[in-house]
């Protein structure tokens, strides 16, 4: 962990402990951000225009998650102003461009299960009646309990789904950890993160298996690419308002309507691709090909610190949110080189 020398520890003595010019590419133009600069301060109008963001850690799942895919997330919080203000040897010119980051981690809540797609096809009678008394209420001693995480560590919910705080709208990025891609989800859990995905402005990061999860939620299409004629002496139920194209009133050329679906695509560990292409067919999954691929505002990752790279990318494209000479110094202090790592597959890329 990067921390402060010692009080009294400062000066020209302590911008030696940061050498930006061996973790920052030129192009950026920090040459005119020396550590040598570091007493200099901040303008009123810096502070005001400082962004606040607020990122969410969903775990729903009663399994918790994986801990190395959840460690990620420690790369948005250094982007922070409230991190790289506490380092000494960095500018005051560049760390004033950082936002201030608030994380929460998040908790699901109800009792109705939804299993994946495969398991809804099971019979009824065979199951077990579902428990409708919900204990995970806002009030309750036990809505906040730690959750788990691989490796036998634990982390501290903050907030329930429930929660005006983190209610659709309210967040920057909801990061979704992967879970045992055996288990099911309230149908209050995939809902909420549902609302996430269509509010606008809100980034789904989902990494390794919490592509099951965005699944389960509708994030990656409901069925195969396709291509419809609606006439006007048939399908005569459906709504003539809902489709894009046409003239208004339902109908195309000749009295006929040709709507073509948008597939997503989406990542994935390498080793479920099969399943995920069983489970969601009107998706295309490239987790054996890339490290990391985003679809309009959901991210994802292949295998555990995949992760690693797609928020580094992420962090780059998001540039009015996370300043770039703020990403590159921050990339540089924890070494994750995003899109550049050298690996068995090819460069991320985004749709």
């Amino acid at each position: 962990m990067l921390r402060s020398p010692p009080r009294g520890y400062g000066g020209k003595n302590a911008a030696a402990l940061v050498d930006l010019s061996r973790i920052v590419p030129a192009p950026l133009g920090l040459d005119t951000i020396r550590a040598e600069d570091g007493g200099e301060s901040v303008s009123e109008m810096s502070e005001m225009a400082r962004k606040h963001l607020h990122i969410g850690v969903y775990i729903p799942s009663p399994s918790g998650a994986q801990l190395l895919d959840t460690a990620c997330v420690d790369i948005l919080a250094m982007m922070s102003h409230q991190y790289l203000s506490d380092l000494a040897g960095l500018p005051e010119r560049l760390t004033s461009l950082a936002p201030d980051v608030t994380i929460s981690y998040i908790g699901a809540g109800g009792t109705t299960t939804t299993a994946r797609d495969d398991k809804q096809e099971e019979d009824p009678a065979a199951a077990p009646a579902a428990d409708t008394k919900s204990t995970n209420t806002p009030e309750s001693n036990t809505d906040l309990d730690p959750v788990h995480l691989t490796a036998g560590m634990r982390v501290q919910l903050t907030h329930h789904t429930s929660s005006p705080a983190v209610a659709p709208g309210k967040l920057d990025a909801v990061l979704v950890p992967g879970p045992d891609p055996r288990d099911a989800w309230t149908e209050d859990s995939l809902s909420w993160l549902r609302a996430q995905a269509a509010a606008g402005g809100t980034h789904i990061l989902s990494v390794c298996t919490g592509i099951f999860i965005c699944g389960a939620a509708g994030l990656l299409g409901g069925g195969e690419e396709e291509e419809e004629e609606n006439n006007n002496n048939n399908n005569n139920n459906s709504n003539s308002n809902d489709n894009d194209g046409g003239n208004g009133d339902g109908n195309g050329v000749d009295g006929e309507r040709k709507t073509k679906r948008k597939r997503k695509v989406a990542c994935g560990p390498r080793g479920s691709q099969p399943e995920l292409r069983r489970l969601y067919p009107g998706c295309d999954f490239v987790g054996d090909q890339v490290r990391w691929v985003r679809d309009g505002n959901l991210w994802s990752s292949g295998g555990v610190t995949n992760g690693n790279d797609m928020v580094a990318a992420y962090c780059r494209a998001e540039s009015g949110r996370f300043p770039g000479p703020v990403v590159e110094v921050v990339l540089g202090m924890a070494d994750v080189k995003g899109s550049n790592r050298r690996m068995p597959y090819r460069k991320g890329y985004g749709l």
